[in-house]
């Protein structure tokens, strides 16, 4: 093998051993966010809507009463119904987690979502939930 072909093969895999650990860095860092979806998910699968309620921040709170909260579950079914998540966005800014991507039914129902959080008490909040499409 040519000295120039060994010197592109290592500095590729260099390269995709670099993406890798920023990868794993990222995950690493917002998976506190991604816990604090799951156990609003759970909660609401297990139909308890009023401890979910209690999930989302302060200021979630302050804006949308829990009739509000209820009936927003009510339109939106897929989120009691869901199955399973995947969120191909994720980030911290400013203090700020945003996380977009799907959720699934067992019924292979798909719903776009993005879910802004904040740090409140040293715990995640659902500050807001878009249901896309």
């Amino acid at each position: 093998m040519p000295k120039w072909a060994k010197i592109a093969l290592g500095v590729a895999g260099g390269l995709a051993v670099f993406v890798a650990i920023v990868i794993a860095i990222v995950f690493y860092a917002t998976s506190g966010v991604i816990e604090a979806i799951d156990r609003h998910l759970a909660l609401l699968k297990a139909g308890d809507v009023p401890t979910a309620y209690e999930e989302t921040s302060e200021a979630f709170r302050s804006a949308t009463t829990l009739e509000g909260f209820v009936a927003f579950i009510d339109a939106h079914p897929i989120l009691k119904e869901i199955e399973d998540h995947s969120f191909s966005s994720r980030e911290i800014k400013n203090g700020v987690g945003h996380v977009s991507g799907k959720l699934t039914t067992g019924s292979g129902g798909v719903q776009p979502v993005e879910y802004r959080l904040v740090k409140e008490n040293d715990v995640w909040k659902i500050i807001s939930i878009d249901l896309g499409g």
